[in-house]
């Protein structure tokens, strides 16, 4: 959801005002139960969030059936969505527990 709020603290930009877009982050991480990489992963991902956006949210989830699998559309583990888009841009497009 966007929402526009006036940011009136400058002149107007264009003959009206400038409006700022806030967006929410949301970030994700997929991964499946004893994944060796997911603690390392989370670390990470928390780092990066309070440098980048500390408003964002992060949620975990843990891939347990193939039906969690194909129900998140989840390629292995670990994956990371912001707001549902995998960062990895060659993702394979295979679902599984891998």
């Amino acid at each position: 959801m966007h929402s526009a709020t006036p940011d009136r603290s400058g002149p107007p930009v264009g003959g009206g005002w400038c409006y700022a877009r806030t967006v929410a982050v949301t970030v994700q991480l997929l991964m499946s139960p004893g994944c060796g990489h997911g603690a390392r992963a989370l670390e990470l991902l928390r780092q990066v969030v309070a440098e980048v956006d500390p408003t964002a949210t992060i949620e975990t989830f843990i891939i347990a059936t193939v039906d969690d699998a194909e129900r998140q559309a989840f390629p292995g583990s670990p994956t990371v969505r912001v707001n549902g888009k995998d960062i990895d841009p060659n993702a394979p497009r295979d679902v599984g527990l891998g």
